[in-house]
């Protein structure tokens, strides 16, 4: 018991009899290590209230919320190959909550070795931040894979932010994917005499 006769602290496994500063060293979802210091009342053995923490104290982290968005039902892909090149022919809104089945699909062709993937944005109406970073995310991947890349069909809306955000040129873009697949014959990267 503490000889003063009022609160003593508690330090992990330490009795309360012993006294001390006092803390217990406890987990965060983000795996940092916080200390809460716990009374404990020497009389009764019962524990206090830990200190309240300005602003409310939220389970889960409002970043760990945001990283998987719902998934939208009308957004769909759908692939098909010709003449040595993959054609990915995407429905639906680029977002935050798409952007990432456009990506795995792309992994997916990657894994084909394609001469080719055609692009085919001509039912995508909207294109938002995270849209044109899938979309650079797929250049890139098909530079990295000496894979050509070719956007079909974009839509006046998304060709805009693609030109506003200076990216249109690092495209090579085809009214159809019929003028795609001719732009340089058969096996040929996009744009080839």
């Amino acid at each position: 018991m503490n000889r003063r006769g009022g609160w003593s602290t508690h330090q992990g496994a330490r009795s309360p009899s012993r006294g001390g500063r006092g803390a217990v060293l406890a987990l965060t979802d983000l795996g940092k290590q916080i200390t809460i210091p716990v009374r404990i009342k020497a009389e009764t053995g019962l524990r206090s209230r830990p200190p309240e923490f300005p602003g409310k104290v939220d389970p889960v982290p409002e970043r760990s919320r945001a990283v998987i968005p719902p998934a939208n039902p009308a957004f769909d892909i759908r692939s098909r190959y010709e003449r040595e090149r993959a054609i990915l022919t995407v429905a639906g809104d680029l977002d935050r909550s798409t952007a990432e089945r456009l990506k795995a699909a792309a992994r997916t062709v990657w894994k084909t070795e394609p001469a080719g993937l055609v692009l085919d944005l001509s039912a995508v109406p909207f294109c938002d931040s995270t849209g044109l970073s899938a979309l650079v995310y797929v250049l890139r991947g098909c530079q990295a894979f000496d894979i050509g890349l070719a956007l079909v069909g974009m839509e006046p809306r998304v060709e805009r932010i693609l030109a506003l955000t200076r990216l249109l040129p690092a495209f090579d873009r085809y009214p159809s994917v019929a003028e795609a697949l001719d732009a340089g014959g058969d096996g040929q990267p996009f744009g080839a005499p």
